[in-house]
């Protein structure tokens, strides 16, 4: 389940740019569009409440702990575009996760009290992130590029509880939502350290959303003529709570992902 506007952006592409023009003066002036894009991987650590169903005779309650959930690995994907001082970014984060561990069902009948259980779980979740974000850079100097957002994001969230005894729990849900983002990025060298954050707390057509998204991450220029090329590495945790309520049914799921990476990134 994933979102984040300003995630593997080339803070410098710019400012080397006008650097080498600066310096060059018979050398071409620089463009005024560049493409972008990014493949980055690594481990994602689930943590939280995953399935809480508040309606109903039966209701389930896990957390990855219980669940057994090891450590997800996966890619994150990014394209977009920088024309001046705007940029234009696509990302795609899918995460799944599967384990065997227990789950705690409340089971309600009537007047009767509640029957509290514990029954043996296979888990498979799929978590996936796409988020649309549109950045002025309202700071852009020689070293420093400062840019402010805002973004539509996407997430889709199937979840597959499958018990020993009784009926699967299983909830697949896709909700958009609205998010604004921000980052900071200092070019020193043939280094590029950037600092981020997506960020929202709304309610979209009854499904309330608290989301967050933070990345830190350091990049080595490998090539920066004709085509831009650098290696880069980072820690990135994204918040997400979802309260579906809908007519017979509410869904609580609190997570966090989180986890290092590292990648390629490229501008041309």
């Amino acid at each position: 389940m994933t979102v984040y506007g300003c995630l593997f952006l080339l803070p410098g592409i710019a400012s080397a740019k006008d650097e080498t023009f600066a310096l060059s003066p018979d050398a071409e002036p620089p463009k005024s569009l560049y493409w972008v894009g990014s493949v980055v991987y690594g481990p994602r650590e689930m943590s939280g409440t995953i399935f809480v169903n508040r309606y109903g005779p039966i209701s389930g309650f896990a957390t990855p702990d219980t669940l057994g959930l090891d450590t997800a690995e996966s890619f994150q994907f990014r394209l977009g575009a920088i024309y001046k001082r705007w940029r234009f970014m696509v990302d795609y984060l899918p995460t799944n996760y599967t384990g065997e561990g227990f789950a705690a069902v409340e089971i309600k009948v009537g007047d009767l009290p509640t029957i509290a259980a514990q029954t043996n779980v296979v888990s498979d979740i799929d978590a996936n992130l796409l988020l649309l974000n549109v950045g002025y850079e309202l700071l852009h100097t020689e070293k420093w590029v400062g840019t402010v957002g805002v973004g539509f994001g996407q997430t889709t969230l199937d979840i597959a509880l499958v018990p020993d005894v009784g009926q699967p729990l299983a909830f697949d849900g896709t909700t958009p939502f609205g998010y604004i983002s921000g980052d900071i990025a200092r070019h020193f060298g043939r280094w590029n350290m950037r600092l981020g954050i997506g960020w929202i707390s709304a309610e979209f057509d009854g499904t309330r959303i608290d989301y967050g998204n933070y990345n830190a991450s350091l990049a080595y220029v490998l090539t920066q003529d004709t085509f831009r090329s650098e290696l880069v590495a980072g820690y990135r945790q994204i918040d997400l709570k979802f309260d579906y309520n809908v007519p017979g049914e509410r869904v609580l799921t609190d997570i966090s992902l989180e986890g290092p990476y590292v990648g390629l990134v490229f501008a041309w």
